[in-house]
């Protein structure tokens, strides 16, 4: 069956299209076909109004108080349920934080912190060639800012490139810190193997990072699917013997602030981390 390509035909799918309501919620310049929304999304209905009255009557009028009274305090949880909502996630299990390159970062320093203690020898950070270009800089700008401030000799921390799940595989060792992978390639579409590649790495000792900014709607199942679990930017899967409970402890030391904010969920092969 071939679908006719004439403008007539085209406007009467539009017309059948039972998401076409939705375009009336946005802002969008006269005869404008917008397909950028994965970089910056048209601006919704109402939301200039909405943004005019938080700086007027929230911050102008309410002052410190807006903390409590507007709800401020509670915005990342609330935000992050109706994000959640998408992804796939259960209530309470997704928070909206700092934007994605931020909390990549915060999460990849405090892996590293956490094998500091675990596996001191464990210095290489292992991601994809085909990355994100940014989560490849941050990477590798935080080995070179741990390298410039070290004061010890011997072992630098290192990115190490892999193209393929082989490559991974193969790559892991003892001195592997942790992988930081995209679940779903931002430019291909293709799609990692989660749980495989994550039980690789906790049997070599490694902690797994992936970004998940491209995964949401990628790929059939939720994140309950064998007890693997997202949030909204980033997912930190940390091995069985470095749970503890929320907020408590990841080994022998407190978790790092950082981390649990970071990280929108935790999830270990079973428990969750960061679960009520």
């Amino acid at each position: 069956m071939s679908t006719q390509t004439s403008r007539e035909a085209l406007q009467a799918l539009d017309r059948q299209d039972p998401l076409a309501r939705f375009r009336d919620r946005f802002v969008l310049p006269e005869a404008v076909i917008y397909l950028d929304g994965n970089s910056l999304g048209p601006l919704p209905v109402g939301a200039a109004e909405r943004a005019a009255e938080v700086v007027n009557e929230q911050w102008g009028q309410g002052l410190i108080r807006s903390w409590n009274t507007a709800g401020w305090f509670e915005l990342p949880t609330r935000l992050g349920d109706k994000l959640g909502t998408l992804l796939g996630a259960n209530p309470g299990e997704t928070v909206v934080t700092d934007t994605t390159s931020l909390n990549l970062f915060k999460a990849l320093a405090s892996a590293l912190r956490i094998q500091q203690v675990d596996g001191p020898g464990r210095r290489v950070i292992i991601t994809e060639r085909d990355n994100f270009p940014t989560d490849i800089y941050i990477a590798q700008g935080l080995a070179d800012l741990l390298n410039s401030v070290t004061t010890e000799t011997g072992v630098d921390y290192e990115v190490r490139l892999i193209d393929t799940q082989d490559e991974l595989l193969a790559a892991l060792g003892p001195d592997t810190a942790l992988i930081s992978l995209s679940h779903v390639n931002y430019r291909t579409g293709r799609m990692w193997d989660m749980p495989a590649i994550t039980a690789a790495a906790h049997e070599a000792g490694a902690l797994a990072i992936w970004d998940l900014a491209h995964a949401a709607g990628a790929g059939a199942g939720g994140p309950e699917r064998g007890r693997r679990g997202l949030c909204g930017g980033l997912y930190v899967q940390v091995p069985q013997r470095r749970a503890g409970r929320p907020g408590v402890h990841l080994g022998q030391r407190p978790a790092p602030a950082a981390f649990l904010a970071t990280a929108l969920r935790l999830v270990v092969a079973r428990p969750a981390l960061c679960h009520g």
